[in-house]
């Protein structure tokens, strides 16, 4: 009896000292920034095979059978810092931060057999990519700011809340921006705002820097940017709030879905923002900004194998701003609708088709002691274009048509002022514009790492423009018989060719490109409109 007793005993403090060596650590893993759960981090005993790896929401358990205080757990992820931590310095359950990685990486070209990007159908040529995931994190309000820290790009701030872009030291009206191949520049100067563009809606944004581009236009003297929409996320629905300094505050609402192969996403925004003068006398005038935002992307897909794919895209924005000081207001209201087919066609394989309209209103009124002014602007475009590649061995070969009829109606009307910048007070103008664009491509890969690629490229540009003038009211007695220009038709052509040569050595990749070619531009709307007048005493037109 006295055995069997001594026998319990032995076996219960056996048992007591292996639960002793066993433990288990539970948490989460994090992100820094935004203190959201990481999955996939591998968890893991420094110097062991004991591991494991996060779950979808960032939490893991790690069970330790040969439990030590002073052993170390390391926590790994591609895209963070690696983290360690020795356990008597975990708490369970622990939470975990891990910093984002920051790679640096030089420009990329983009490469597909079948382009889905873009602006990658264009003349070969350094493209950069800034990815959503990059902006997302970073938080910045809107495309300017973003834009704002990339190399060579120049950002243009007004006190009304518009934001242009130029490339290199180039002008505004020189740079051409795309959403999703859709040209946003204004028919009226041929500038952007890119503040009328949601951040939230953009999947990634593509810079062409300099004039090497085709099939854009001839106004990219500085470059291309293409802002690349969202067509679906990893979410049903999200929602997001910020309120900051001035007053301001924003709302935001996403929505995804499928159905089958329908994909869709709707974006909406509404935000306002109150900010004061800094004046000695307290009037306290005030500066008030607001913006209402819609956007809705789909894409359907007519087979499994993606060769006839449907793309639809409808942008609305609303801005308006009010200066108390200065007694001004200005109104800008933007919609675009676009629809894009990929077809594959046994007859003549494949073929894309584009049809998009873009209309534009802006009011704007200004008041002072001098006088006041009163302008509208109204834009309608109707941009169509087919786009024919052809690929025989080495060879590419892309036509496009494009077809762009616009319509222009400005109004300025000027009371008390000593100069009239017009010259008129109504002027309605239609414009039409064709494009014929031919690409030749040869490409070429080798199993030498010495020289991986090589491509050339050489195209031409021909366009065909025609004004015709519907309307115009002279703005004062100097302006009349102001009509140089009632059905002007004129035509250019451009040719272009682009060398890349890319491969490595020992110690060094290289990826180079040599570019020529010639360019030309039309006269804007504000061009044909715009002469100066000066009134003088003597009542005399200089």
């Amino acid at each position: 009896m006295r055995l069997l007793q001594t026998i319990f005993i032995l076996l219960f403090f056996a048992v007591d000292l292996r639960a002793q060596d066993t433990a288990t650590i539970r948490g989460t893993v994090k992100e820094f920034d935004t203190r959201e759960g990481i999955s996939n981090v591998q968890v893991y005993i420094k110097k062991s095979k004991i591991g494991t790896t996060t779950n979808i929401d960032g939490s893991f358990e790690l069970e330790i059978k040969s439990y030590n205080p002073n052993m170390t757990i390391v926590f790994q992820h591609i895209a963070y810092d690696t983290v360690e931590y020795t356990i008597a310095k975990l708490n369970s359950p622990a939470d975990i931060y891990l910093n984002a990685r920051v790679i640096p990486l030089g420009e990329f070209e983009v490469r597909d057999k079948r382009v889905y990007s873009e602006i990658g159908k264009d003349l070969p040529q350094s493209i950069s990519v800034i990815g959503s995931e990059i902006f997302e994190r970073l938080s910045f309000d809107d495309v300017g700011e973003l834009l704002r820290n990339e190399q060579s790009i120049q950002v243009a701030d007004e006190l009304n809340g518009q934001k242009t872009i130029a490339i290199r030291g180039g002008n505004s009206d020189e740079t051409i921006v795309l959403y999703n191949g859709i040209k946003l520049n204004s028919i009226y100067n041929n500038i952007a705002d890119i503040s009328l563009i949601d951040l939230q809606d953009i999947e990634k944004i593509e810079v062409i820097r300099g004039s090497n581009t085709v099939i854009y236009g001839s106004e990219a003297f500085s470059g291309v940017i293409n802002i690349v929409p969202k067509f679906n996320e990893d979410y049903h629905v999200r929602f997001r709030q910020k309120i900051g300094s001035y007053d301001s505050g924003q709302w935001t609402l996403n929505l995804n879905g499928s159905i089958g192969n329908l994909s869709g996403f709707i974006s909406t925004r509404q935000g306002a923002s109150v900010k004061l003068f800094s004046t000695q006398d307290e009037s306290n005038f005030q500066i008030r900004n607001s913006v209402e935002h819609f956007t809705g992307n789909y894409v359907y897909r007519m087979n499994d194998n993606n060769d006839n794919s449907l793309y639809g895209t409808m942008l609305s924005t609303t801005k308006d701003y009010e200066n108390e000081r200065d007694k001004e207001i200005l109104s800008n209201e933007e919609k675009i609708y676009s629809s894009r087919f990929d077809a594959y066609l046994p007859a003549i394989r494949e073929i894309e088709f584009k049809v998009s309209r873009r209309i534009f209103e802006q009011s704007h009124s200004v008041n002072s002691d001098f006088g006041s002014l009163t302008r509208t602007i109204s834009e309608n475009s109707l941009n169509i274009s087919v786009d024919k590649p052809f690929e025989i061995a080495l060879v590419e070969q892309r036509f496009v048509y494009q077809l762009e009829s616009t319509k222009l109606d400005f109004s300025d009307i000027r009371e008390n002022n000593f100069i009239v910048s017009t010259g008129i007070s109504r002027k309605i103008i239609n414009r039409t514009r064709h494009g014929i664009v031919s690409i030749t491509k040869f490409h070429q890969e080798s199993r030498s790492d010495k020289v991986r690629v090589t491509d050339f490229a050489i195209s031409f540009r021909h366009e065909f423009l025609k004004d015709v003038q519907d309307e115009t009211i002279p703005g004062n007695e100097f302006s009349k018989g102001n009509d140089e220009y009632n059905g002007d038709y004129m035509q250019e052509t451009s040719y272009k060719f682009s060398y890349n040569i890319a491969g490595s050595t020992d110690n060094t990749n290289y990826n180079s490109y040599l570019n020529y070619g010639t360019n030309f531009k039309f006269p804007s709307m504000s061009q044909r409109i715009s002469s100066i007048y000066l009134k003088t005493s003597t009542d005399e037109t200089v």
